[in-house]
């Protein structure tokens, strides 16, 4: 008796439709990839391990069910696009990277025992509606469930400490998200892409949100940063259009190049205290914004970072301002107030690049000059 299905064993055999399995304990690497007509297989309970692409696009395969398994290897169902339902016992504890990726009809998979998933684990299953990950480790990998287009409902333990890139990606039937408690770092393109998320719910330990954290969420109206967030990277909330309102607690420090650009409809930004620099493109194409009061902190505001902003007209600037960058209110032909805390002198001694007019006349006329 076989104690194990040898790998590769019936790689590639395209006729094969129906395998009945005796005990054994491993479905070795393989051993039945390719088989594209394969559209039922017994697995008895003393299998725990299915090998790496054991079931490679077997594309005929609906369901399966796997009570005994502990692990399942990388690419083990990789594009078995007919696969339904899975059914894992209570003790599966480990799914390596791509063992589920665009097994495109899955709908049905309990993984609320498994204790690691490896990357891009079940990208691109796009039947998929809900998930339970009570069981989960201390991070969620990149691309775990990006382009998952009907997942609505997600499950995380407050334990995750760190969303890599990519992992909710492109999930554009996902309408709310509590971030985990201990949640430190959010990767990037997280939630990019996620079409009617309008519901973030910020956790008070979230101290990074990478590059296009939430880039193109069609729905996102508000967002309320914790005092915990120290840094926002590039294009984290760039082109939401239902964008309103942003307010950030005083620990933000750095915020990334065009990090709310072409956010048409943002009309209300309270920023941290403890930003230096306004970097490039950082409000560029934010037609709605009509008031802007920079902090105290303000040092520095990088070229273009309210270009395009046509209904800005109101801008407060503060005394420690020392240079504003080339056309960094390059169209912003509705200013006509700006109100600087430092003096006339002070405001010469701004190192004033080139197309920045329309503030230079705004601010002469309100202290009629």
């Amino acid at each position: 008796a076989l104690t194990e299905v040898p790998e590769a064993v019936c790689l590639g055999a395209k006729a094969l439709k129906v395998v009945n399995l005796r005990a054994c304990s491993k479905i070795g690497a393989d051993a039945f990839g390719d088989c594209t007509a394969l559209e039922a297989i017994s697995v008895p309970r003393s299998v725990s391990s299915i090998g790496a692409g054991a079931f490679y696009c077997c594309t005929a395969l609906t369901k399966i069910s796997l009570p005994g398994v502990k692990i399942i290897e990388e690419n083990a169902f990789y594009g078995c696009a007919a696969l339904t339902d899975v059914g894992l016992g209570s003790g599966v504890k480990t799914l390596e990277s791509y063992a589920f990726r665009y097994c495109s009809a899955l709908k049905n998979i309990n993984l609320s025992s498994v204790e690691s998933l490896g990357v891009g684990c079940l990208e691109g299953c796009a039947a998929l509606e809900t998930v339970n990950l009570s069981s989960i480790g201390y991070y969620l990998p990149a691309s775990a469930f990006s382009n998952c287009k009907s997942l609505k409902s997600v499950k995380l333990p407050d334990r995750i400490e760190v969303i890599e890139a990519s992992a909710f990606l492109n999930c554009s039937g996902l309408k709310s998200i509590a971030l985990p408690r201990e949640l430190t770092v959010l990767g990037d393109s997280a939630f990019a892409g996620c079409a009617v998320l309008s519901d973030v719910r910020f956790n008070d330990k979230l101290q990074i949100l990478e590059d296009q954290a939430f880039y193109y969420c069609q729905s996102l109206v508000t967002v309320r940063l914790p005092g915990s967030v120290t840094e926002i990277g590039y294009r984290a909330f760039s082109t939401c259009p239902a964008l309103r309102t942003v307010t950030m607690e005083d620990g933000v420090e750095s915020i990334g190049e065009s990090v709310f650009a072409d956010c048409p409809l943002l009309d209300e930004v309270i920023l941290s205290d403890s930003i230096k620099t306004i970097p490039a493109s950082a409000f560029a194409n934010c037609y709605a914004l009509g008031r802007m009061e920079l902090p105290e902190s303000l040092q520095i505001i990088d070229k273009n970072a309210f270009s395009g902003c046509v209904g800005l007209g109101r801008v407060i600037a503060p005394k420690g301002l020392v240079a504003v960058g080339d056309y960094a209110f390059e169209g912003c032909e509705m200013i006509t107030i700006v109100e600087y805390s430092g003096s006339y002198e002070d405001f010469l001694g701004i190192a004033m690049g080139e197309g920045n007019e329309y503030f230079v006349i705004a601010y002469l006329a309100t202290i009629g000059g």
